[in-house]
């Protein structure tokens, strides 16, 4: 009678091949959906407009103190965090970008003791110096900013005593800036045809802006005082999506060798 044999070596190597083909089955469905480009489409499918989404920490420029300097009892934490949304049109026979969207920030003064957040509208511009068929693209540019509803806050807060700080309590009259300006400098990695990481840094000043922080221990009666403009550092982290949007059979290789890896691997 004949016997089935069993290959206890198969089975590993059969479910290795498996996860390998898997990955390239979805890629195969991918470029099927997915119209390919050829060299000779590149010059039809330049960059017209993008969609972006950032986020990042934002921190408030030093304030003027004036008094004894009370520490927050809470962790020293200084930024905030910032997210945005933007649109940008390309200015065709240029290397000149409009941008506009949508921010929303938070300020943290006097480490995390008080808070207040900024909703603004952005318009702006960018400057791409490179050759438009570059990989990395470094840019510069302005932002202005306005922002969205009251721009007129009073805070207060109050901390207990801990074994390592007194108890003191703080009150806050903050004048957010209607209108802000921000030169900003960034670059666009680009990991496929039409899509790239973004870094952009920019230094925001608040127009006619200010904050008042009085702050006292609950036993005496000195009181110190904070004050400045509500200048900001912001540092963003994003994703960019260029249209019209392209997929080259160049962009399918970097996908497939990814989601393959090294054959010497195995």
């Amino acid at each position: 009678m004949s016997r089935l044999s069993f290959n206890q070596h198969a089975l590993p190597a059969a479910l290795c091949c498996s996860r390998r083909l898997k990955p390239a089955f979805f890629l195969f469905i991918f470029l099927l959906l997915i119209p390919l480009e050829t060299p000779a489409q590149d010059a039809d499918s330049e960059r017209r407009w993008a969609l972006d989404g950032a986020l990042g920490p934002v921190k408030l420029t030093d304030l003027h103190t004036t008094g004894q300097s009370i520490n927050s009892s809470l962790p020293g934490v200084k930024t905030g965090l910032m997210t945005s949304l933007h649109a940008e049109y390309f200015i065709p026979a240029s290397h000149f970008s409009l941008t506009a969207g949508y921010e929303k920030e938070e300020l943290n003064y006097q480490g995390q003791d008080l808070s207040a957040n900024l909703q603004q509208a952005m318009l702006g511009g960018r400057w791409y110096p490179a050759p438009k068929e570059w990989m990395v693209q470094p840019y510069i540019g302005l932002d202005a900013f306005c922002t969205l509803g009251s721009t007129r806050q009073t805070l207060t807060m109050t901390s207990s005593a801990t074994p390592v700080s007194k108890a003191y309590e703080r009150t806050a009259t903050i004048r957010l800036p209607r209108f802000s300006v921000a030169p900003l400098v960034g670059v666009d990695l680009y990991i496929l045809s039409s899509v790239a990481l973004q870094v952009t840094y920019g230094y925001r000043m608040g127009i006619n802006s200010h904050a008042d922080i009085r702050s006292r221990y609950t036993d005496s009666s000195a009181t110190s005082l904070s004050h400045g403009s509500i200048h900001r550092h912001a540092l963003a982290f994003g994703l960019k999506f260029t249209f019209p949007f392209s997929f080259t059979i160049k962009d399918a290789d970097n996908l497939l060798n990814l989601l393959m890896g090294d054959d010497d691997d195995y």
